[in-house]
């Protein structure tokens, strides 16, 4: 699936215990299109607490 900038986009993921679906502008691409980073644009305070206090690195082996 290709996105363009200005696309309006749903995610769903999770973080820690939590699930979270929230609504993101695409505001830059590349590979033509098949990568995307994304403003999210009505996410909660506290949402966005919980997500920064869940995120964590992961190890690559």
């Amino acid at each position: 699936m290709q996105f363009s900038i200005g696309n309006v986009v749903e995610l769903a993921f999770s973080a820690g215990e939590n699930e979270y679906v929230v609504a993101g502008r695409v505001v830059r691409t590349s590979n033509h299109g098949h990568n995307m980073h994304v403003r999210f644009e009505a996410m909660k305070d506290q949402e966005r607490h919980e997500i920064a206090e869940s995120v964590a690195l992961v190890p690559m082996s």
